[in-house]
């Protein structure tokens, strides 16, 4: 019930932030909107996972769910980009709220790159965040001192019924410690893959222990996992005070700032 209410909870969300106005799925469980959206989603991850066999997978679904949202987003398009620049730019400047699309449509006014950079934030961004927020709450749930300390910030922030400001969010340093350590255990893209662009080097994996350089042709594809990279001993300091890397720890961010890849 909770994964389900966080995929709504950020569809509404995320919906507010690129359009200016939200679906309100969580209010609504059975918008279309939301429906097709899910849609879309399963028909994409039955297609990527079946590589070479892809073209046999049906994309009817797929297609109609596409419809929906591009019925839905098509009149927010239509009214911004009927906004002359000046106007846009008015906007921006003051104490309004900008949405992604006004903000994008200042760059393009090319309503099937508005479409599809609206789209695919809105995919990208949904459960990579609903993701985020139910491993927190589950390291969370087993982990009552931190639930404590964290719930005392943000009372002692906003309150228990104000709206965080983005002065709010940034001044709560232990809620962006906590965030940070979910994403250090839990990344929102555990495996990725790359392909090389040209003939190139990895600085390691070659020679009998793999300690050497490896050579890399063009075109190879290359996976690598995040999931594994945060969770190795090789880059975290070694001296005891610092806690266990296996342990959900929001306080190791105190005094710790990861060196850059």
């Amino acid at each position: 019930m909770l994964s389900f209410r966080l995929d709504r909870f950020t569809l509404d969300t995320s919906t507010d932030f690129l359009l200016g106005r939200s679906v309100n799925s969580l209010g609504f469980p059975e918008a279309p909107f939301a429906k097709a959206f899910a849609e879309v989603q399963r028909v994409q991850v039955i297609i990527a996972r079946a590589g070479p066999f892809q073209r046999f997978v049906s994309r009817k679904t797929l297609r109609e769910g596409l419809k929906v949202m591009d019925d839905f987003i098509e009149p927010f398009i239509q009214v911004t980009l009927k906004m002359p620049p000046h106007e846009l730019e008015k906007k921006r400047g003051s104490s309004s709220r900008v949405s992604f699309l006004e903000a994008l449509s200042q760059f393009t006014r090319d309503r099937t790159v508005i479409r599809d950079q609206i789209v695919a934030v809105l995919l990208a961004g949904r459960d990579t965040t609903a993701g985020t927020l139910s491993f927190m709450f589950k390291e969370l749930s087993t982990k009552p001192e931190i639930f404590t300390r964290l719930r005392r910030e943000v009372l002692d922030t906003v309150g228990p019924s104000k709206a965080p400001t983005y002065e709010d969010l940034k001044s709560m340093s232990y809620l962006q410690h906590a965030l940070n350590e979910t994403l250090r255990l839990y990344p929102a893209v555990p495996f990725n893959v790359r392909s090389a662009l040209k003939d190139t080097t990895l600085p390691k994996g070659g020679g009998p222990v793999g300690q050497s350089p490896v050579g890399i042709r063009k075109d190879t594809i290359i996976g690598y996992s995040p999931l594994y990279m945060q969770r190795s001993p090789e880059i975290y300091p070694s001296s005891p005070p610092f806690p266990d890397i296996a342990e959900f720890c929001p306080e190791r961010w105190d005094e710790w700032t990861p060196r850059p890849w």
